[in-house]
Order: C-alpha cells, then structure tokens, then sequence
C-alpha cells in the first residue's frame, strides 16, 4: 500500500490481494499487473499508469479526492469499477472517456458523476448519487438499476433494462 509520499516503477507486479493509493500519495505505475486471485485496488490518492486486475473477482474503487490517470482492465473473473466520488449538480466529477475495459458491473455508491465516450457493462448499479451521460455518450448494459434516493439520468444514449426505485 502507498500511504503518503510518491513512487514511480516502470513495471509493477504485485501479488497482494489488496492495493491502496492512499489520500496525499501517488503512485506512477507504468504498467501495473495484479495476481490471478480476487484483488481490490483503491485510488484515493493520485495513480497515473495502465493496470491490470488479472483473474478473479475484482474491484477498482475510486474514491472522492483521488485521481486516475490511465486506464484499466478488468480481466476474467466478474469484475467492478466502483465508485465512491464527491461531484455536486453544478460540478460533477468527471468519468470522462478514460479506457475501463473488462469490467462486468459499474456501481455508483456516491457522488455525482458524469461520463462521456462509450461505456458497456452487463450491470449498471446507481445505488447512491447521481450517475449523469452527457451528450454524445452511450452507455450500454443488460440491466441497469438505479436504487431509492439515486438519479441516473442521460442526454446521450442508454440501451439496456432499466429499473428505476430512485428518480
């Protein structure tokens, strides 16, 4: 784990299960590749490089105050982008077109968040917050399901089942 100061590898392997970028550190990566087993990697801090998840069941969890500069893949397993963000109505916090690819859910657990490019998942979770597709954006999964008290709203293009319990 990287809890305060900065690291920078060309190439990092590890084959613990968890990784942190804690808040006030920064990791520059390169290319960064996990273990074959179920890994957890958090970004509350700064990350700048490519990963790698490797198999099993994974999670990539932003969180509020962290930064992700790169890009992503889940590999085998059923993985998750999740994300815990900040971002308010009148200045969301931006998912932008960065590359999340292998990845089978997204879940939104706080925060307004708005993504622009194309995203595809089997399942979108909103569970708390506001998930916003800006104009020009295509979000696609078989299920999308948006929680009590959670917003999920597009000007781009949706395709998939959406149940709403939320607005």
């Amino acid at each position: 784990n990287f809890t305060g100061g900065a690291a920078r590898f060309d190439h990092l392997l590890t084959n613990s299960r968890d990784l942190t970028v804690a808040a006030g550190s920064s990791l520059n990566a390169g290319d960064l590749s996990l273990g074959g087993a179920a890994n957890t990697m958090t970004v509350a801090g700064a990350f700048t490089g490519v990963v790698d998840l490797g198999g099993g069941d994974d999670v990539l969890r932003l969180t509020t105050g962290g930064t992700f500069t790169g890009s992503a893949q889940g590999g085998a397993g059923s993985d998750t982008l999740e994300l815990a963000l900040g971002g308010t109505d009148a200045a969301p916090t931006a998912l932008g077109a960065t590359p999340f690819n292998g990845f089978e859910t997204l879940s939104l657990q706080s925060g307004v968040v708005s993504v622009a490019g194309d995203y595809g998942f089997d399942t979108i979770q909103v569970r708390n917050g506001r998930l916003i597709g800006l104009a020009g954006s295509r979000l696609t999964a078989s299920n999308i399901v948006v929680a009590q008290g959670a917003t999920f709203g597009s000007a781009g293009a949706v395709t998939g089942n959406i149940a709403v319990a939320g607005t």
